[in-house]
This record gives C-alpha cells, sequence and structure tokens, in this order.
C-alpha cells in the first residue's frame, strides 16, 4: 500500500497543466479522473510432475488511469476549436511526459450544434479521454 500510495497520480501537476493549455472560446465543464487497482496473488516455487522447477513471482497490483475532459466550444465556427485544444494538451510539456501511445488524447463524443442556455451563444459539447500507460508494481 505505501508503495501505492507513493506512485499514484497526483492531481495538483495535472490541474496546474490545464491550467495553461488554454484555447479561446474553449471552457473545461467538467474533469473525471478514473483509477482502477487489478491486483494479482503472488506464487511460490514448485516443482511440477515432470521434477521442473516453476519458479515462483511476488504480488503485483497494475494501476489504469483514464481522465475524461469534458468542454464546451463556444467559438465563431463551433467545433473548431477543439481539435487545437486537443493539440494545445497534446504538446503540453506534462500531458506529453505522462501519457504515451499512438493516440493518448481521442475525441470521445461530439454533440450537435446547440445554443447555450447561459450565453445564447451556438456551441457544440466535447468529451475528450487521456489515457495513461498502464503501470505493474
Amino acid at each position: 500500500l505505501r508503495r501505492l500510495a507513493a506512485n499514484r497520480l497526483l492531481l495538483g501537476t495535472l490541474l496546474n497543466a490545464l491550467q495553461k493549455t488554454t484555447v479561446d472560446d474553449v471552457q473545461l465543464l467538467r474533469l473525471h479522473v478514473d483509477q482502477t487497482y487489478t491486483s494479482v496473488g503472488g506464487t511460490k516455487t514448485h516443482t511440477n510432475a515432470a521434477d521442473v522447477v516453476i519458479k515462483g513471482r511476488p504480488p503485483a497490483t497494475t494501476e489504469k488511469t483514464i481522465i475524461n475532459l469534458e468542454g464546451i466550444d463556444s467559438s465563431a465556427s463551433p467545433g473548431d476549436q477543439v481539435s487545437r485544444f486537443k493539440t494545445v494538451l497534446a504538446t503540453n510539456a506534462y500531458f506529453k511526459d505522462m501519457l504515451s501511445g499512438t493516440n493518448p488524447i481521442s475525441l470521445k463524443s461530439l454533440s450537435p450544434l446547440q445554443v447555450a442556455p447561459v450565453t445564447g451563444k451556438p456551441c457544440v459539447m466535447f468529451t475528450l479521454e487521456c489515457r495513461y500507460p498502464e503501470k505493474t508494481r
């Protein structure tokens, strides 16, 4: 438990990175962090029926972290700034270091054109998903 607590995702650094990734007319509405841990018990070294020694392995825990960013694009051409915001996130130093893979930030949903209830301007709502690499400890 100490090792998991020491190596867990710290949200302060994430929130600081989000403050530095702004795009005109794009507003973040919700941040959802989903961390799941899967534990696998260890095994002892033993010998099978053919007198072959099978090495044991220690217990391990796999951490999976997914962050969903829900936002609204109320630019002059709603929806155009979503890809720009995704690019700004992907080029931020924090996200470059933390996310890996071919498509670490993906567009999960994009609403049809609608009118914002507060401002009365046309807008689109979107959800971006950031997948952190799995860590086994």
